[in-house]
């Protein structure tokens, strides 16, 4: 049975008015993706909400996607408006899902604007338990609530036996118990895939490995596993499909976008920026080590991928006068930049150098520490960045410059 705790559809909390049609449009690609895997259910967290609860109705309608909640209720009549709960048959056994939301107050004194209220979960999920506890074998909870909150649902509620949390953590979570309660999560973004293998019985609760009681030994067992996915696994054909065309369909919708902007005359120019080109006139050695690493070759991954116009990816894989992306997205900087700056060039992390440049080093530039690199090497995009050694690697190093600085 493969499910998903939720927070899948959108990548923020709110979604910018300029990128709605692109979102939308990725969102859609994910429904159709969870569906050709057949996934079984999905619980709401406060990503998923970020379209409007229109956008997960009509996924609800095209996709058959199951989503779940018993406490995103319609404001006036306090019923869920999804799927509060699910019995399905797996491998002999009824197995109960129910969902919980956590909008982490977004939407607090919102509730005839955004069509819907949150209840807390005390009001809903007690009840619900009672109401199935009969029905099912193994009662599993999705939940977008925080680990702090899921602690506390374990401890004070009975007959639940696993909670799979999409909450604030956003790293991968190995399954632990809280009373009679597994609690388990993977990474955000999809990066992981958490497989569970349970043997279930009549005992209904988990054994426990520091207990020599009978009724230890004769409890529950699982095993897990996190699978990284890997950009080397083998692709399944029919979800690569979605995804291709889903890029695609994004990409247009963005084409269209940077034309209607482009029409704008821009607020900023990059008339600061020199470009690696000049760099190489007083720094040589510096420039070969430079256009023999990845930073070099940063666009030409986006272009591989066919993300190129994507803005999300496009500010890190570009060289800009600075590090604000609000202030790049709103000067249409990435509408102007010229071929020399797509890549990630000297003044990517040196910030700009044509005065630099023009008065043959005598305007200072700045010389990067961890921050500037933190901009663009997040926990999400580079598992494994270690400013230390990965500095190293630059190049850029005292004893190999040439010319004045």
């Amino acid at each position: 049975m493969f499910v998903d705790s939720g927070s899948v559809l959108f990548q923020r909390k709110k979604i910018p008015p300029k990128k709605e049609a692109e979102e939308k449009t990725k969102a859609d690609g994910i429904a159709a993706a969870l569906q050709a895997m057949n996934c079984r259910a999905v619980g709401i967290g406060v990503h998923d909400l970020a379209g409007g609860i229109g956008v997960l109705k009509e996924l609800e309608e095209r996709y058959k996607t199951v989503w779940l909640s018993m406490n995103l209720v319609d404001p006036d009549r306090k019923k869920p408006i999804f799927t509060p709960y699910l019995i399905t048959q797996v491998g002999g056994l009824k197995v109960a899902l129910l969902g919980l939301t956590d909008d982490q107050g977004e939407h607090h004194n919102k509730e005839k604007e955004a069509g819907y209220t949150i209840l807390p979960w005390q009001n809903t999920l007690p009840r619900t338990l009672a109401k199935i506890k009969k029905q099912a074998d193994i009662t599993i909870l999705l939940s977008s609530y925080s680990y702090q909150m899921n602690k506390k649902i374990a401890e004070t509620v009975s007959d639940l036996h696993i909670i799979l949390e999409s909450g604030h953590a956003a790293s991968t979570t190995e399954p632990y118990t809280v009373k009679k309660t597994l609690i388990a999560q993977t990474g955000t973004r999809g990066k992981f895939l958490g497989m569970m293998r349970i043997t279930w019985n009549k005992a209904r609760q988990w054994n426990s490995t520091t207990s020599s009681s009978k009724s230890a030994k004769s409890g529950c067992t699982y095993t897990n596993q996190f699978i990284a996915l890997k950009t080397s696994l083998p692709e399944d054909s029919k979800v690569k499909k979605i995804i291709d065309r889903t890029i695609q369909k994004a990409n247009d919708i963005n084409k269209k976008r940077v034309h209607l902007a482009g029409q704008d005359k821009p607020t900023t120019t990059l008339q600061d920026v020199a470009g690696s080109g000049k760099c190489q006139q007083c720094h040589a050695t510096q420039m070969a080590a430079w256009q023999n690493s990845k930073h070099a070759k940063a666009w030409d991954t986006l272009e591989k991928k066919n993300q190129h116009f994507n803005g999300d990816c496009l500010i890190c894989h570009v060289t800009l006068p600075y590090y604000d992306t609000d202030k790049v997205k709103a000067a249409n900087l990435l509408l102007l930049l010229p071929q020399s700056l797509k890549e990630v060039g000297c003044e990517a992390c040196h910030g700009p150098a044509a005065a630099h440049s023009t008065g043959r080093g005598k305007a200072p530039v700045a010389r990067p520490d961890e921050k500037v690199c933190l901009v663009c090497h997040t926990p999400e995009h580079d598992d494994h960045f270690v400013f230390s050694e990965k500095v190293k690697r630059l190049g850029c190093s005292a004893k190999q410059k040439a010319g004045t600085e």
